[in-house]
């Protein structure tokens, strides 16, 4: 038995170097077919990643734009309710000046009318003064006024001592 395993074993052995020749150079040729698609796969994951890379660098870029955009409408949005704010505050401060402006005329024609008045009564009492010491001058002799006017004033200190 072993002989003839030697034999099949020499057979297989001499079989393999005949046919080993062109099995290597199969194998070999398949070797390199296998290593230029590896470099070709590997040439096109370059580029696969490069464009990765790309669209990512612009994904960024968008995003970053959008977000500008998203603050700048904030802000603008902002401004214009500050723009209605200020102007609704300055309609209401003009509407009070309006209203002061009124209410200083209404309080300047009720001084010129009081004004008017007192000169009115001033001139009154002036002529009333005049009538009374004309009266006065013509009928009481002026000692008799005189110590009138000083009596009246002793009675009104002494009244104002008592209110005390």
């Amino acid at each position: 038995p072993w002989v003839v395993a030697r034999e099949a074993a020499r057979a297989r052995v001499e079989r393999a170097e005949q046919e080993g020749p062109a099995g290597l150079a199969e194998a070999e040729a398949a070797l390199r077919t296998a290593q230029e698609a590896q470099v070709e796969a590997e040439r096109k994951l370059a580029e696969v990643l490069a464009e990765t890379a790309e669209a990512e660098r612009q994904y960024s870029a968008a995003r970053i734009e959008t977000e500008q955009r998203s603050l700048a409408e904030a802000h603008a949005t902002k401004l214009r309710a500050q723009v209605q704010s200020g102007e609704e505050r300055r309609q209401t401060l003009e509407k009070e000046v309006q209203q002061e402006q009124e209410a200083a005329t209404a309080a300047e024609a009720a001084t010129a009318d009081i004004r008017r008045r007192c000169r009115d009564l001033r001139a009154k009492i002036v002529e009333t003064e005049r009538r009374l010491q004309k009266r006065y001058n013509s009928v009481v002799p002026m000692e008799d006024v005189v110590a009138l006017r000083r009596m009246s004033d002793r009675q009104e200190r002494d009244i104002a001592e008592l209110r005390r």
